[in-house]
């Protein structure tokens, strides 16, 4: 039995509608995550500027050239990293501006503040149904939009 609900799982995060609901995720975790590269940097400078010097013979000297760009190609990576995060969180706030305002509540609420539908049907002062309603719009909507600017959902 709990195989077959994690194969039903896994197909469903295959179709497109899993598709763009793991993309909201990840648009809704964006800016978190963005944070926490950040804090992987200053972390990555301070060990460089702290790791540069090294102690010997009562007397410190630099480290090789080799670890300093050790540390300088890691920092890039995590620059580009959080480069491609953004692009895609501006493509989807791209996407998302072309929805009804209901709708880009509804994903703002869910995807960016992570609250659970009774909350947000609460907050959005609809009926719980409503919000299911909202939401499979709203994301029916997100496929065609990505399908115009993309040509494909995956």
């Amino acid at each position: 039995m709990e195989k077959s609900i994690e194969k039903f799982l896994e197909e469903s995060l295959k179709s497109e509608k899993g598709i763009v609901k793991k993309r909201l995720l990840k648009w809704g975790a964006s800016l978190n995550m963005c944070d926490m590269k950040q804090e992987e940097i200053l972390k990555l400078k301070r060990l460089m500027e702290n790791g540069t010097k090294i102690y010997v013979n009562d007397n410190f000297e630099l480290l090789d050239k080799t670890v300093i760009d050790r540390y300088e190609k890691e920092i890039n990576y995590i620059y580009e990293y959080i480069e491609g995060i953004m692009d895609e969180k501006r493509k989807m706030d791209l996407y998302i501006s072309e929805l009804e305002p209901t709708e880009q509540e509804f994903i703002y609420l869910k995807y960016r503040k992570g609250y659970d539908f009774n909350f947000v049907a609460n907050k959005m002062n609809v009926s719980r149904s409503q919000v299911f309603r909202i939401k499979d719009f709203a994301i029916d909507k997100l496929i065609s939009i990505i399908k115009k600017y993309e040509n494909e959902i995956f």
